[in-house]
């Protein structure tokens, strides 16, 4: 009888650890090579920034979300999503897939089931500057990236930039304002949607040699990216500079700003 109490005890005891304590992450993500990471915006459904994420941070994601202590919940607040996390291996098959809410808890979501990250160890600082700083250069980066310390030529405009100086050329009139705000929050999700391919020109034969056309120039004073230029020669003959490198763009559209009269 002594014994039967005691291993009811004992079971007891692991039920209340792992109810309050919390649980490991149910995947096994020691064999990742690399994260595709998505980043919202608290108010929007559709990512501002898609990153592959290699190197070092892949071993700096695995181990902070190997090492959380997980307690599923029953029911969680509405929320919107913060972050999504593809977990894949060498070969390029994923894992697993996180995600990660907006929400008043701390909450992770594996599959279907939503967890209390009961240790608090996500770091929540550590992702957004990871995002901030390593924003996808697209299909095609331009050589020399690697000496400007491995940061991509890219259209980006971080999350903790507040205003962007614009200049806009149309028919040798020249205008300049400055964008925030929604404005601001919309000129962000186009830029981030932009494709495009590094592309080489002789001199005086570069799209921005031919006469007409249309240019938008945006200029960044916070964060690491200064900016860029985006200048439209017609409908589908759009092409971005980006710190001296031309690039085609491949779904060109018209800036989400508008002029001001």
């Amino acid at each position: 009888m002594k014994k039967l109490i005691s291993i009811l005890v004992l079971s007891l005891s692991l039920l209340l650890c792992l109810t309050a304590c919390g649980s490991k992450m149910p995947y096994d993500l020691s064999g990742t090579a690399s994260v595709e990471l998505h980043a919202y915006d608290n108010n929007s459904t559709e990512p501002f920034a898609k990153i592959v994420v290699d190197g070092e941070d892949v071993a700096t994601i695995v181990e902070m979300f190997s090492s959380l202590k997980l307690k599923e919940l029953d029911y969680a607040e509405p929320s919107i999503n913060g972050y999504d996390f593809w977990f894949k291996d060498a070969d390029g098959n994923q894992i697993a897939k996180l995600s990660l809410p907006y929400g008043s808890s701390p909450w992770v979501v594996v599959g279907a089931t939503t967890y209390q990250d009961v240790n608090g160890g996500v770091d929540l600082d550590y992702l957004a500057q990871l995002v901030d700083m390593t924003v996808s250069a697209g299909p095609a980066p331009a050589p020399g990236s690697a000496d400007r310390g491995g940061r991509p030529y890219a259209p980006h405009i971080g999350i903790y930039v507040t205003k962007v100086d614009v200049t806009h050329i149309l028919s040798g009139q020249l205008q300049e304002w400055t964008v925030d705000g929604e404005q601001l929050d919309d000129l962000r999700t186009w830029a981030d949607g932009l494709k495009y391919e590094h592309k080489t020109y002789a001199d005086g034969q570069s799209p921005g040699d031919t006469d007409g056309g249309e240019i938008y120039s945006f200029v960044l004073t916070e964060g690491d990216y200064p900016g860029f230029t985006y200048v439209i020669n017609g409908p589908d003959d759009c092409h971005l500079v980006i710190e001296g490198e031309w690039f085609v763009v491949t779904n060109p559209s018209m800036p989400p700003i508008v002029v001001p009269e």
